[in-house]
Parts: C-alpha cells; structure tokens; sequence
C-alpha cells in the first residue's frame, strides 16, 4: 500500500494543506522543512489516518476536535481509495463527499497490522532504531521478537509460549505445591477417600462387589502379561530381521581378511608418498645434470674476457676529457671569427668620432675624449628641460589673456540681471501647507473610511443570526470566557462520562447475552437438580411418612404411594451429588449473570443522572442565550462568536478613529489656504477665487521658486567673478616665473657646452646629435671589452688546460697516443675504456653463473637425499630394500585397510540396528531363530499380540464396569457424597493431567518451532543485513558474523581483515548498523507480509555527508519495493539525496 496524496484539511497547524506523492522509478519521498514547520505533525497525521485519530490527541490546538479531518488517496495493486478520517469514536471513515464507509474499508490495504506493528515496524526515528536494532541483535524484547519473527507472520508466538508455561506450571509440577490445580484436585480426593471409608456398608454388597473387582483385575493383570510377552517377541523377531543381513555381512569381510593372512598395516598416505618420493627423485636428477653443464659452459668462457687495468684505473679523467672534446674543438674554431667581430668594432668606433670632428685619433685615445656619463646625462636634461619652459611660457600668455576677456564678460552678465525680492511670509505658510500633502491624504483617508466600514459590515454579518449595530453590540453583558470555558468543561466532562457508561453497559449486556446463553444450554444438556426441587421432594416422602406413623394412613395402601416418594428424593438426590460440578458451574453462571444485571442497572442510573445533568446544564444556557440574544448560537459557538464579537468593536473604534482623522484633515486644509491667498496678494501674483488649495500650492512654489532662481543667478554671477579675478592674478605670476627660468637656463646651458669642449655656438639639434655619436662610441667600446675579454679568453684558456690533461694520461696508459692530437688521443682513450669496461662486466657476470650453477647442483642433490630418506621408514617397516617390493607391499596394506573400515561400518550398522545391544548377544539371539521360517513367525506374533490386545481391552472395560459396580455401593447419603468428591477430585486430576500434557507439549513445540525458524531465519536477516552494512559504510565493513563464544555476539569484520563488535564502534558506524538491521527486518517483512510506507525522521544525525548519502541510497533502493518518506530539516540532504538517487527522489517542501 501508498499514499498517493495526503490532504491536511484540519490538523494541528494545517488547514487545507495537501503533499503530493507521486509514484516514480523509485517510491522514495524526502520531506524537508525547518524546525517548527510541522514534519512530527505529518508524521502522526499519517498513523491517525490509518489507525483513527487518538481520542486525547494533542493536535487540536487550532481546530477542535469535532472539526479534525485528515484525508488521502492509498493505492495498491488491486486498486485505489479517496477517504477522510474524522475525530469520531465510531464512523470516522467518509468518503470525499462526506458519506460514511464500513469501518473495516481499510483491512485489505493494511493486511491485518495494527497500530502498535506499523509504529514499530515501519515508522523509524533515531530513538527506536537503536533500541529496535540492539532488540534484534538480542533477538529480545517485544520489538525484537516481533521483528525477528515479523516475515512470518508470528510476532506473538513468544508470549503465548511463555504464556503455556506460565499455564502448565499451574496445573502440575514434580513438586507439589498448594497453587497447583492437580495438588488442589488430589487433597480433595484424598479427604474424599478417608471420609468413604469412614462410611459403613453391607458386607454381603461389598464383598460380591470386591470380589467382582478383583476377578476383573486378575484376568486384566494376566492380558496384559500375556500381550507384554508377546510385544518382546514380536519386537525380538524385527530385531533379528533387521541384524541378520549386517551381520552376514560382517562374517564375510571378516573372512576375507582372514584369507589375507598376515599383513602389515602402513599408514594410508604410503601410496601417495611413494609416488610424490619418485617425482621429486626424477626431477632432482635431471637438475643436476643442467647444472653440472652449465657450471662448466661458464668457466670455459669467462677465459676469453680480461679487462685493461691501466686503462679501468683512469675511467674518471678518460670520461672528463672525451666529453670535452666537442667543446674545444668549437673553441678553435670560434676564436677567429671573434678577432675579427673586434676589428670590425674599432672601425665603427673611428667613424662616431670622426662625425663629432675628432679626425685622425687613434683608437686608444678615444675612451679620454669622451665626455663623462654624468656630464652627458645634465646637457641631456638641458635640452629636455628647454622644451617644457617654452611651452610654459606660452601657456601662461594664453591663460593671462583669456582671463581678461572672461572678467569683461562677467561684468556684461551682472548689468542685465533683475533685482531678486524675497518673500518669506509666503514660504512660512506654503511649508504647512505642503507637509499635509493634500491630494494623496485626502484619497488615503476617504479610502480608510470605506474599508474601516466595509469591515466593520463583514464583522457584523460573521455574527449572525444575531443581528444589530455597534452601539448594541457594545451595550451587551455577555459571561466571562472562563464561565463558558467552564460550562463547556462540564458539558464534556459529562459526554465523555455518558460515553463512558454506554460503553460499559453495552460491554455488560454483550457479556449477559453470552452467559444467559451459556446457562440455558447447561441446563438443558445436564438436567441439572436444583436445591428447591430436592427439597421439596424431601418434604413429600416425610409428609406421608408422617401420615403413616399416626395412623392416617395404613402401611398396605401407602406402600406403592411412598416406595416413589422415597426412590424419587434418593434420585433427585443421587443427580444432585453426582453433578455436584455442573450445579456448581450453572450456579456460578447464574451469579455472574446476576451480578452482571445488578451492574447494568447501576450504570442505567449513573447514565440518568448523567443526561439529566447535561440536559440541565444546556436548558440553562438556552435560557441565558435567549436574554442575551443568543438563543440560536450553540454553546460550543459561545467562544468563537465573543472572540468575533470582540473583532467586531475593534473594527467600530477603528472606524470612529478614520472618521475623527478625515475631520482635522479637512480643517487644517482650509485654514492654510486662506494663509496661501493672504500672502500671494502681498507678492502682486494674480490668484483665481475658485482655487483649491492644491492650486494655491502650486501658484505659490511657482512665485517663490521664481524669486529663488532670481537669487540663485545673481549668487552664480558672484561667485564667477570673484573666481576669475583670483584666476587673473596667478596667469600674472605664473607668466613672471617662466620669463625667470628662461634665463637660468641660458646661462646653465652655456656653461655644460664648455664643460664638453662644444662649440658655445653650438645649436640645440647639434647638441642632441653629439649626445647620440657619444653614446654608439660607448656601444662599440663595450662590445670590444666583451670580446676579448668574455670570448677569446677564456676559450684559450680551456684548450690549453685540455691539452696539458691529455698529454699526462698519453704519458701514463696511452704512449702510443703521443704523436695525435690531443682531440683524436682523448676519443680513443675514450673507446678503449669502453671495451675495458664490457669485459670486466662480462668477466664478473660468468662468474656468478658459476656460483650459481654451483649453488643449484648441491641444492638438487640434497632434494634427492631427503626424497630417499622419506622412504625410509616404509622400508624398514616392510623389510625390503627396493621401490617395487614396497609398491606391492603399499597395495596389500591398503587391500587389509579396506576390508578393516567395512568390518568396523557392519559392526557398527548392527549394534545401531539392535538397539544398542551386545554384538555377541545380538549373534546368539539370531543363531536362536531359525531365519527361513523368520518372516512366518513374525506375521503370527503380530497376530497373536492384536488377539490379545482386543482382548485386554474387554478386560479393561469389564474391570470398569466391576469397579463402578463396587463405588456405586450406597449405603447412607453420606457415602454418595464422598463417592461424588471422590469422582469429582478424579476428574479434575484427569483434566489437570490432560490439560498439562497439552499445554506442556504445545510450548515445547512453540518452543523448538521458534528455534528452528530463528536457525532458518537469522541467517538471511544476517546476510541481508551484512550486505546493507557493507553499502552504508561505503566498504569500509566487509560483513557481519557471529561470534560463537560463551554468549553469542555480532561483530564485524572490516575491509582490512580485522574484527570489531558493536560495544568498539564509533556512535555514526553503531547507528549505520542498526539501520542496516532495521533494513533487513524490513526486507525479510515484505518478502511474506504487507508492505506499508515506512517513515524515517532524521536518522542520519551521526552521519558525514559521505556515508549519508550512502544511507540514503539504501533508502533510495527500498523505494523500489515500498513507499519511504524520509523528514529532515537539514537542507544541505536535499542535494545529497538528489546524487545519491539519481535525481529518483520527489523533494517536498514545507513551512
């Protein structure tokens, strides 16, 4: 079963509120909403939709109870239901439009759960899944039995174990005790006993009776004997049918290993070890001849490989110097271009210094003549410096004449200006005027005057069917709230009690139907005697007693008359003690409806007194509600209708505010337009009669706005020419300075000319040429500097430092190599090193070879040596000294171990067949009989013993009916009595006996059903569960087990191999495996029973985001079975969710 859409008409905070929940791939709903938003009352909304609303459920702190409503649409495969739940003791189910529907219109969508199961099984928060998965691991526990028990159907089953316990411990035990009915049943018996004997009857009687008795026990003594003699035999005759064949059997391997003659007994393996011996022999051989040749192959070729030492000794300077070679044969390449690159830059450098006009100078003399840096960088700065003073001196002429013309045309402006006259009366009143703000004010108040009336009508109109104004709705004297409050009190107080009593009394007239009923059936299957009707046929048999002893009547004709009397009072009498239990049971049935009736009319009365205090208590208040007008509000309307009440004189005080408010508006208004008119006469503007006083508003900003521009140009006009002549002045000053600068430069500029041995004379773009020949003279020098110095250098000095390196390794391992470079003398040092060095390695890698081979041929040896002597022992225990003789010794051995375990499987099949009895008895008693003639024997035993067991059986009844004769002595009234306990006490032993075997054996079956099934049961629970586990903690739990130890445990065994149990988990991993353990119970649930929606509330408060959304794809994954809504209020989930689900998951949002 699902919910499809849960509507929220009247519940808790919600009115009118419905939660889709559609059905997708996955039934998986995650329900979010803040604290406060109302996910606990869901939560309950949905079990008091399924089970009915709880008769003190909290959640009427908005709606009353009589006005509670939760509806919803619930599918299942065989069909779908649109209902409501109403807050009713009976009816609560109605169908959209209100029409009742059979109370048990739920059943088949529920499948028979209640309320208890579901809230256990299928509503989960944090608190009831630890307890429910510490349940289960205990296998304990109402929740832990019912879920360990719950996939099939038998949650109850322990408690009616321990329930016929507790029963059978009641009726019997191997100690007597006081409480036990068959202890109880036996001292009655016994007083019963004693008080028979105390009672005296005729010995002739008592005598032929015991004698019958005895005669009967005799005959039944000797059918039995007869019938135990013939069981033995019959049991004797199977058993030797079903030994014979094995012991034939046995006599047979027992001669064959006789004929076998001596054989000696090795252990069972030889066979294997012999031919593993001769596998390791053969392979142990071959190795040793690769190995011998390749030790030899080795040292023959290690002779041809010998390494140059001189050479090897220098490896180090012979490597340093071929590696050199490329770059000094670079060098002396590279040197002459470098000599040239510098003539080529003296060239350059002659021509710069010709162009200056220092013609005929050497190269040498050049760096002298040049200027210092420091000089050059001032005459530089110089001719940067005089552009900017003749820009300077420009722009300051520019600026001193356009200031000039700017103060004429100030002056120009300032003539044609009017003169600006203020007003300051007429600004005083407009401010007042404007602040009230007349258009919008005057539309906001007559707006609030219609809406304050139109809700004060609508406040009115709620308070029907009382009608009337707000003055008499004022003037009313209506109770105190508490007074109502406490008369709805009493009137639920009262209701709740009638109820109360109803329910007992239909309680009680149900139980007086069933015992009315049980009392006329025991009458009519019994018979039953009672008091009065003995009693009264006492009285007859000694009235006419009486009648004869005075002589009224005479003993020949009352004879006939009193012998019925008599025989009629001892029969009434006689039934009277003989179903002594039944008078018992039908008087007690007869009290129980007594009481029952003394019940009913005692909860009649309380029920009157009840109703005729409600039916007061709302007379009064028909009374009262008509004095105040009120007589056709209800009194549970009372509260609400004064709380309206109430709203209603608010709205009426509101409106008399908007109305006082519109008042003063419209005094104010007037009283500042006859101020604006007064104080626009004074300015001369001309103002209409009819205007209002937003025109007059508008007439005076315009005025005052005209004079403020006036003043404002005028102000403007100021401010420039103060501006301009401050302006005026500095172009004056600043024209001044650039003049002086100028001819501080003239004289600096001559003096740096000198300094540089320049022409005085010379121009500005002369100057700057000279500066840039001063600095390609600088370029070319540098660049003479690093060639010689930075290039030519250093590569002389490399080549002779590599010449003088090679010519001393020449020297001490080469002299051949003196008459090459020293180029071709380092690259052949450089290739005889190489080969000296691939035959020390080639040397060095035979002789390992050689100490390998040498290694592997004495490690085959000795595996040969230690194969032979495994050998051995098999050897010595046969006495021969060759592999075929200990082969066919092996084969025999084995032959005599084969027929020794077939004579210990038929020795061992013929004791278990005879019962446990001796082999040697078992062959004698099947030597006694003779076995073609065996199966006869049998079918006549058998035959016989039924002969004799019929027979036994009339002796049985016949010693019934003897022994019944013998008790049916009645020699006074006293001794029918005791004989009556006596059977009486027997019957109840009898059935204390019968009922404990049943009750006895019943537990022991429940007992080894559930033991079974928890066998059969936990190991699925536990590899679902495992596998859960492993999901939810990402892997990092492999799988569960049991720990068999003095009491079982669950632990774990994580990724890595180790164990831990539950006691050593963190608080988040415990929490993952009892939702684990919850998840399985579910599963195994569903698998056999109904699948209802399971509720989760905010399990994962333990939970990182990683392991999270681990669980919720458990969930997730659930939904594809059944309907789960998850709540939270923790919104980061809805993402997580979301991934974890493959975007499977319906998101609703509330609050």
């Amino acid at each position: 079963m699902r919910i499809r859409r849960l509507d929220l008409t009247r519940y808790g905070k919600f009115t009118n509120q419905s939660l889709d929940l559609p059905r997708g791939e996955s039934d998986f709903h995650l329900i979010y909403g803040s604290n406060e938003a109302g996910k606990s009352t869901i939560r309950s909304a949905v079990v008091d939709l399924l089970y009915g609303i709880n008769r003190t459920s909290p959640f009427n702190f908005v709606h009353e109870y009589s006005e509670m409503c939760i509806g919803a649409l619930v599918e299942t495969n065989g069909g779908s239901l649109d209902f409501r739940r109403l807050k009713r003791n009976k009816g609560s189910l109605v169908d959209p439009g209100g029409k009742p529907l059979p109370d048990n219109v739920l059943v088949p969508f529920l499948g028979g759960t209640d309320q208890d199961f579901f809230l256990r099984m299928f509503a989960l928060d944090h608190q009831n899944m630890v307890s429910g998965g510490r349940d289960i691991l205990n296998s304990s526990g109402d929740l832990g039995q019912m879920l360990f028990q719950a996939a099939a159907g038998l949650g109850s089953l322990q408690a009616i174990k321990e329930k016929l316990e507790a029963e059978a411990e009641g009726l019997w035990g191997p100690r007597a005790k006081e409480s036990r009915a068959y202890y109880q049943a036996l001292g009655r018996m016994d007083e019963a006993k004693s008080r028979l004997h105390e009672v005296r009857v005729t010995s002739l009687k008592w005598t032929t009776a015991r004698r019958a008795l005895d005669t009967a026990d005799g005959e039944l003594a000797a059918a039995e004997g007869r019938r135990g003699e013939l069981q033995s035999l019959c049991n004797r005759f199977e058993r030797v049918q079903r030994v014979s064949p094995l012991l034939a059997q046995l006599h047979d391997a027992q001669k064959r290993i006789d004929a076998m003659g001596p054989v000696i007994r090795l252990p069972v393996d030889a066979a294997a070890t012999l031919a593993a011996t001769e596998i390791v022999i053969q392979t142990a051989d071959a190795q040793v001849q690769i190995h011998r040749k390749t030790g030899e192959d080795a040292t023959r070729d290690q002779a041809n490989f010998a390494p140059n030492a001189p050479i090897v000794a220098h490896d180090a300077e012979i490597r340093r110097l071929a590696g050199l070679v490329a770059s000094v044969q670079l060098a002396e390449r590279d040197i002459p271009k470098r000599e040239g690159e510098v003539t080529e830059q003296e060239q350059l450098l002659l021509d710069a210094a010709a162009q200056v006009g220092w013609r005929n100078i050497a190269r040498e003399d050049v760096p002298g003549r040049l200027p210092s840096k420091l000089l050059r960088a001032e005459i530089e700065e110089l001719l940067a410096r005089h552009s900017s003073l003749r820009n300077a001196m420009d722009l300051r002429a520019h600026d001193l004449t356009q200031s000039q013309t700017v103060l004429q045309a100030i002056d120009e402006e300032e003539a044609a200006l009017p003169d600006a006259t203020e007003y300051p009366a007429l600004a005083a009143a407009l401010k007042p005027a404007q602040s009230l703000n007349p258009d919008e004010r005057n539309d906001e108040l007559v707006g609030e005057v219609a809406a304050a009336t139109r809700k004060l009508n609508e406040a009115l109109s709620d308070l029907a069917p009382w009608s009337g104004d707000a003055a008499a709705l004022a003037s009313m004297r209506l109770p105190e709230i508490a007074e109502i409050q406490r008369l709805l009190d009493t009137r639920k107080r009262l209701e709740a009690e009638l109820d109360k009593v109803q329910q007992g009394i239909d309680d009680r007239q149900l139980s007086l139907a069933g015992l009315d009923t049980e009392l006329i059936q025991e009458r009519r299957d019994h018979r039953i005697a009672t008091a009065k009707e003995l009693s009264i046929a006492r009285q007859q048999r000694d009235a006419t007693f009486g009648r004869i002893v005075v002589g009224e009547l005479t003993p020949a004709s009352a004879a006939t008359m009193y012998g019925k009397e008599v025989e009629a009072a001892d029969v009434l009498a006689d039934r009277r003690y003989e179903d002594a239990e039944d008078t018992a049971r039908v008087q007690a049935l007869a009290n129980q409806s007594e009481k029952l009736r003394a019940e009913i009319d005692r909860l009649m009365e309380q029920g009157g007194r009840c109703a005729r205090q409600l039916a007061d208590l709302l007379s009064d208040w028909e009374a009262r509600g008509s004095e105040l007008g009120l007589a056709e509000i209800s009194l549970d309307r009372v509260t609400s209708w004064t709380q309206q009440r109430t709203v209603a004189l608010t709205v009426a005080s509101e409106l008399e505010v908007s109305r006082g408010r519109a008042a003063t508006f419209a005094t104010r208004a007037e009283d500042c337009a006859a101020a604006l008119r007064a104080e626009l006469g004074k300015t001369g503007a001309s103002v209409p009669q009819a205007s209002d006083l937003p025109g007059l508003i508008t007439l005076a900003a315009d005025v005052l706005n005209a004079q403020v521009q006036n003043r404002t140009r005028r102000d403007s006009v100021d401010k420039r020419r103060r501006d301009s002549r401050a302006k005026h002045l500095v172009a004056q000053s600043e024209a001044q300075r650039t003049r002086k600068d100028m001819d501080g430069w003239k004289l600096e500029w001559e003096t740096k000319l000198a300094e540089a041995k320049l022409p005085a004379s010379s121009s500005q773009v002369a100057v700057s040429k000279a500066m840039d020949l001063f600095r390609t003279m600088d370029s070319h020098l540098e660049k003479i500097r690093d060639l010689k110095q930075g290039r030519i250098g250093p590569m002389r000095r490399d080549i002779g430092q590599f010449d003088a390196g090679v010519a001393a390794l020449v020297a001490a391992c080469a002299t051949d190599l003196v008459q090459k470079s020293s180029t071709d003398a380092a690259v052949e040092l450089a290739a005889r090193l190489a080969k000296a060095l691939a035959d020390g390695a080639e040397h060095e890698r035979l002789s390992g070879a050689i100490a390998t081979a040498k290694s592997s041929l004495e490690e085959s040896t000795r595996k040969c040596v230690l194969a032979q002597a495994k050998l051995k022992p098999l050897f010595d225990q046969v006495a021969v000294f060759e592999i075929e003789a200990l082969r066919k010794a092996i084969e025999k051995s084995d032959s005599a171990l084969a027929l020794d375990r077939e004579v210990h499987e038929y020795r061992s099949a013929a004791i278990a067949g005879g019962g446990g009895m001796a082999l040697e008895n078992l062959e004698e008693e099947v030597a006694g009989v003779d076995l073609a003639q065996l199966e006869t024997q049998l079918d006549t035993a058998k035959r016989q013993f039924a002969d004799v067991t019929e027979e036994r059986d009339d002796r049985l009844q016949h010693r019934a009916l003897a022994h019944a004769d013998y008790s049916r002595i009645a020699g006074t009234d006293e001794a029918a009595k005791a004989e009556a306990r006596r059977q009486a006490a027997l019957a109840e032993m009898g059935a204390a006996a019968d009922e404990y075997i049943r009750v006895w054996a019943g537990s022991r079956l429940l007992k080894w059903a559930l033991e079974r099934y928890r066998e059969e049961k936990q190991g699925p629970l536990l590899v679902t569960a495992s596998q859960f586990f492993s999901h939810l903690t990402n892997g990092h739990h492999a799988k569960l087990l049991v720990d068999p130890g003095d009491t079982l445990r669950l632990i774990s065994r994580k990724a890595d191999g180790s164990k831990v149990g539950v006691e050593g988990m963190s608080d988040g991993t415990s929490d993952q495996l009892y939702l684990a353990l919850r998840l399985a119970a579910l599963e195994l649930h569903m698998e056999s029973g109904t699948t209802l929606p399971v509720i989760a509330d905010d399990l994962l408060i333990n939970c990182d985001d990683e392991r999270a959304a681990s669980s919720l794809k458990a969930f997730a994954r659930l939904g594809a079975k059944t309907q789960v809504l998850y709540f939270t209020h923790h919104k980061h989930l809805i993402d997580i969710a979301r991934r974890a689900s493959d975007n499977r998951v319906n998101v609703v949002e509330i609050g």
